[in-house]
């Protein structure tokens, strides 16, 4: 169990920093979108609060992390077709997304949150039996 809660608060740490990198970075995010940046600190906010959480409350980080990461995920995949500053033809607002490193790199730590969050609850799933926590089906 010490290995799923260390993989969720390492996962979620690391949403958060690159989530700061983008909002330290960023200056259209700021220009273009700031909506977008309020939004990000959210993200930022909950997924430091989930890695905190995922110490004590192991089942309820893992699905708040899948939760939120599968938001997240879906906000900026809009973002990058549908979140366009005025003004900015759609076309350089997705090339300018897709080419930014950071945002990738948050993009894709949202995808393996979601994975993870998948595999810890079949874990968690797999070793209830073995604390007596097993549920009973039959009569």
């Amino acid at each position: 169990m010490k290995k799923v809660q260390a993989v969720v608060s390492v996962l979620l740490i690391a949403s958060a920093a690159v989530g700061i990198e983008v909002l330290r970075t960023d200056g259209w995010l700021w220009s273009g979108a700031p909506l977008h940046a309020y939004g990000l600190i959210a993200f930022v906010a909950l997924d430091l609060l989930l890695a905190g959480i995922s110490w004590r409350v192991t089942r309820l980080a893992i699905i708040g992390s899948a939760l939120f990461g599968g938001i997240q995920f879906i906000a900026m995949v809009g973002d990058v077709f549908m979140g366009q500053p005025a003004g900015i033809p759609a076309a350089v607002w997705e090339s300018y997304l897709l080419g930014d490193t950071p945002f990738m790199v948050l993009l894709g730590i949202q995808m393996v949150i979601i994975a993870w969050a998948i595999l810890s609850t079949r874990i968690i799933a797999n070793r209830m039996p073995e604390a007596g926590l097993a549920v009973r089906t039959s009569r």
